[in-house]
């Protein structure tokens, strides 16, 4: 599923309903046990957009950020190599060894924006 869609953000329920469709006897307690596995091995990672909502995506092995449109849901990914460079610099200062940071960024996607701006 992941490597089929490498750029697509899924929450633990996505997965489960994809995967229950093919699989006759397969619970949801089975998708949490196997994304931790996969979040433990490095092969996927994860972020918390709030809200109790937990994103999986394939890691790809760059970090980046997620943009989400408080409109549609829309999660698109960003990188910006200034921000991580940020991150590093302020977790010296403080003599901590950085290892990842996370980012959500909340707004309006363009095809949101759009359609508003037509609404009038």
């Amino acid at each position: 599923m992941f490597r089929d869609n490498p750029a697509e953000h899924f929450s633990a329920d996505q997965i489960y309903r994809r995967l229950a469709a093919d699989t006759e006897s397969f619970s949801l307690a089975s998708v949490y046990r196997t994304l931790s596995h996969l979040l433990e091995m490095g092969l996927i990672t994860s972020a918390s957009l709030g809200d109790s909502r937990v994103i999986y995506e394939l890691n790809r092995g760059k970090p980046h950020y997620h943009l989400v449109c408080n409109r549609c849901g829309t999660i698109r990914d960003a990188y910006d190599a200034t921000i991580e460079a940020a991150y590093r610099s302020m977790a010296a200062e403080h003599k901590f060894t950085y290892a990842c940071a996370s980012a959500i960024v909340y707004g309006e996607c363009p095809d949101c924006e759009e359609a508003r701006r037509r609404k009038g």
